[in-house]
């Protein structure tokens, strides 16, 4: 699998969110705003080459279930930038995100407190401490037997060794077959998160 080198200007790439579009109030369940809830939900958003999303999967909801619902409605109004494969080519793309609602108070600020999980967990990299290693993505390209062609480190800021160590971990991890809206396999472009293994600092 190549390892594509960290270019100012990248070619593969993940989707990715207009934060001024992602951000903000707009779609608070009018329920949870009555009742002063707080909430938050895990997704993994599914996009078509052109950016727009055509599957959104739920698979935490932290509160009350509506949470669930209005996160994917924000979502078909949200903008996000659309994925490219290695060749610079637009792709279908997929990406995990956490979407909070949090008023002020205790369940607000529990709320605040949760952490978007990291799909992949790096330790005992050579060169580099446990509690050293930083939160960071890496756009990772699966093929339509579920295979990693290629990836590569979404900031190229981040220390290449550990891209190749997160890569060589996507590579070996079991990668979900994409699909189009029409139920088609097709290959697709995955954001990734990636951190250090906390249990071991």
């Amino acid at each position: 699998m190549p390892i594509l080198p960290l270019l100012a200007a990248s070619l593969l790439s993940a989707p990715e969110p207009d934060p001024s579009l992602w951000h903000g109030r707009f779609d608070y369940p009018t329920k949870a705003l009555r009742q002063e809830q707080s909430g938050a939900v895990y997704l993994r958003l599914w996009f078509d080459p052109t950016g727009r999303e055509y599957r959104c999967d739920v698979l935490q909801v932290f509160g009350d279930a509506i949470f669930a619902e209005s996160a994917c409605k924000a979502v078909r109004r949200a903008k996000f930038r659309p994925a490219k494969s290695s060749n610079g080519g637009p792709s279908f793309g997929a990406t995990t995100t956490l979407r909070s609602y949090t008023l002020a108070g205790p369940e607000g600020d529990s709320v605040r407190g949760i952490k978007t999980p990291t799909e992949i967990t790096l330790e005992d990299i050579p060169g580099f401490a446990n509690d050293a290693i930083p939160n960071f993505g890496i756009a990772a390209q699966v093929m339509e037997d579920g295979t990693v062609a290629a990836c590569e480190g979404s900031d190229a800021s981040t220390p290449l060794p550990l891209v190749q160590a997160a890569c060589d971990r996507a590579e070996q991890m079991p990668r979900q077959i994409g699909q189009d809206a029409e139920g088609n396999v097709v290959s697709y472009v995955s954001g990734l998160r990636v951190g250090p293994n906390r249990a071991t600092n």
